[in-house]
């Protein structure tokens, strides 16, 4: 997945959080709706368990039984890591996270709750422009 523009500096770690953090937004607001704020929380700690196997750091992330996905821990956590391992541990709680859901609801639901969130995330934020 490309969580950062290419425009921005490899080595940069800021926006790779940002960026993680906010696909994890999107992905809370439109499955809030469907399975309420404390299902997105126990489905994201699930992926966090699977991808720290790859991840040790990403267990940091985890703090008992949330009800709602701390997205100020995720971007700290995170901006603690070195670009590389930001970007790997950002794509593989992603990854998880979305072979979680399709064994739930299986691929076309989740595709159609969810498409244009994996779409952006596959692709990267669009660039920003700066303001004079």
């Amino acid at each position: 997945m490309a969580l950062v523009s290419k425009e921005s500096r490899n080595d940069e770690v800021g926006p790779i959080a940002d960026a993680i953090a906010a696909i994890w937004q999107e992905i809370d607001d439109v499955l809030s709706g469907v399975i309420g704020k404390g299902g997105v929380a126990a489905l994201f700690q699930r992926s966090v368990r699977l991808a720290s196997e790859q991840h040790p750091w990403l267990e940091c992330v985890q703090g008992g039984v949330q009800k709602i996905v701390d997205l100020s821990e995720l971007r700290s956590v995170v901006e603690r890591q070195d670009a590389a391992s930001a970007k790997s541990g950002g794509d593989a709680l992603l990854l998880a996270f979305r072979e979680l859901l399709v064994s739930l609801i299986g691929p076309l639901l989740s595709e159609q709750l969810l498409g244009s969130v994996w779409a952006r995330a596959m692709r990267g934020p669009s660039p920003t422009k700066p303001t004079p």
